[in-house]
């Protein structure tokens, strides 16, 4: 039986890569061997013949795939570049790409696609990080030859070059004629912008910044230091900003106000959230039902449904929850928690749900309507009951004798015929009876009758207990 699933499983794997399915083929492969952490995917030549394993190849094989990447013929409208002004070319474009470039390149590369012939896949080159990319760059720059200059494939971003380097051009633009003013303007900011270069760079991931005090907030990332403390509370935070955010809890200020409905948030964030609901946004799609959600925590809650998975577990039971709000909700009732008070009676409950529901008990609210015959109830399930009236639905079968009823109470009213049990006592002459309507019938003769007296109670007791 084992042998016949890694059979089809292999089988499986191997239909999603001769499909070039590499979205599937990857997920197929993770399902078993779990995410790998390190680069182990063979590489092979250009023509798929040889695998390669020493390094230098491996990095001459990196070094043809952005040969062929960097240096693929623009798309772009050629007459709308032949408005741009001709410029001297500048010695900048003829040498290798900086290591920011190969590094951009390789973050924008898409998963599951290659350009080209040569067939590496994104993932390759992503999984080996920040020292791959620079032994990649390192390797490229003595690789001079690869990057020729081929002025047949001028591309938009190289006359953007040209055109942004160099003191001298920005005199040229000025006096050009073939350019707006507007245009003109956001050139010469642009090169205004390049001549305060970015020199602060990180050791550890090597991403530059314009001030130094960027680069040791950034820092603190890779540190996980938190110099900054909540004087009310003690939480730590590695930002003065997010600091001042948090302190919003304690004081209770909302500075970020909806122009739709006047709600007020304590982060801007929190508003653009809020506003969707409003203009009716909802971005994340699942890809499963094609339902759409406002947040990406509300769709990743959502395709638990579909999976299956219940990651979150209780510890006292062991019953498990697919989101951690609903196995916090389930731990109450071990807990006896009820945090949520009724402001008119006092009463409390477990959940906020519950709350509102017993809240429509004071204020008279009934919301659902029967569609059969107009009445209205204040809960669904009220509602729910009402309609199998309507529709003679009776779920609920009696195991003893097959009677079926539309309530589960009604259902165990009537096992007490069964069992003999009668649980409803009446407190003036002790009869007992199984149904509660049927006491509160007997309750009746008592206060046409009057109070019975203690010698007739008992003898009553007796009698009904023979």
């Amino acid at each position: 039986m084992q042998n016949k699933w890694w059979t089809e499983k292999a089988q499986e794997i191997q239909s999603f890569a001769d499909r070039n399915d590499m979205h599937n083929f990857y997920n197929a492969v993770k399902s078993i061997d779990g995410p790998t952490n390190h680069c182990i995917t063979p590489l092979k030549t250009a023509d798929g013949l040889r695998v390669l394993k020493d390094q230098s190849s491996v990095l001459e094989r990196w070094a043809e795939h952005f040969n062929t990447l960097l240096n693929r013929d623009s798309e772009a409208d050629h007459t709308i570049l032949d408005q741009l002004p001709e410029l001297p070319p500048i010695d900048i474009l003829n040498q290798p790409p900086t290591f920011l470039e190969v590094l951009s390149a390789v973050r924008s590369l898409k998963n599951n696609k290659s350009p080209g012939m040569d067939n590496i896949p994104a993932e390759l080159l992503k999984q080996g990080g920040y020292l791959c990319t620079r032994a990649l760059h390192q390797h490229i720059t003595k690789c001079g030859s690869l990057f020729a200059p081929q002025p047949q494939y001028h591309t938009t971003s190289s006359y953007r070059r040209e055109a942004f380097h160099g003191i001298g051009d920005v005199q040229r633009i000025q006096s050009s004629k073939g350019i707006t003013e507007e245009r003109r303007k956001k050139v010469i900011r642009h090169q205004q912008s390049n001549t305060r270069k970015k020199k602060h760079e990180c050791s550890q991931c090597f991403k530059t910044f314009a001030a130094p005090s960027a680069l040791v907030i950034h820092q603190q990332t890779h540190t996980g230091e938190k110099p900054y403390h909540c004087s009310q509370c003690g939480k730590t935070f590695s930002q003065t900003g997010q600091l001042k955010t948090h302190q919003r809890i304690h004081t209770g200020e909302k500075p970020y106000h909806c122009s739709q409905c006047g709600k007020a948030y304590r982060q801007m964030c929190h508003l653009k959230r809020h506003q969707m609901i409003h203009t009716g946004e909802k971005p994340h799609h699942c890809s499963q039902c094609g339902k759409t959600f406002s947040r990406m925590s509300e769709l990743k809650s959502h395709q638990l449904i579909h999976t299956g998975e219940k990651p979150h577990h209780c510890s006292q039971c062991g019953k498990t929850f697919s989101q951690m709000s609903h196995l916090k909700t389930h731990q109450r009732i071990h807990t006896g928690e009820k945090p949520y008070h009724c402001s008119q009676c006092g009463r409390t409950f477990s959940q906020m749900s519950s709350l509102k529901t017993h809240q429509r008990i004071h204020t008279g609210e009934k919301p659902h309507q029967c569609s059969q015959c107009g009445k209205t109830f204040s809960q669904t399930s009220s509602l729910k009951t009402h309609q199998r009236i309507h529709t003679g639905e009776n779920p609920y079968h009696c195991s003893q004798c097959g009677k079926t009823f539309s309530r589960m109470s009604y259902l165990k009213s009537h096992q007490r015929i069964h069992t003999g049990e009668k649980p409803y006592h009446c407190s003036q002459c002790g009869k007992c009876f199984n149904i509660k309507s049927d006491l509160k019938t007997h309750q009746k003769i008592h206060k046409e009758k009057g109070p019975i007296s203690a010698v007739h109670k008992k003898r009553h007791t007796l009698q009904s207990t023979i």
